[in-house]
């Protein structure tokens, strides 16, 4: 059984992007790694206008 990590990411977070990118490089290391992607909003000055 391969352990899991669980990695909490907001979408509109450019910090977020750039911790996947480095978290993706760094597991492709070890194969027997497995990713659970979970969502959270960051409070911030992100606006969405509908």
């Amino acid at each position: 059984m391969s352990p899991t990590i669980a990695v909490f990411s907001d979408l509109i977070c450019p910090w977020c992007f750039v911790g996947t990118l480095r978290s993706d490089r760094a597991l492709d290391l070890r194969a027997r790694t497995s990713l659970e992607w979970l969502p959270v909003r960051l409070p911030g000055h992100t606006h969405i206008s509908a």
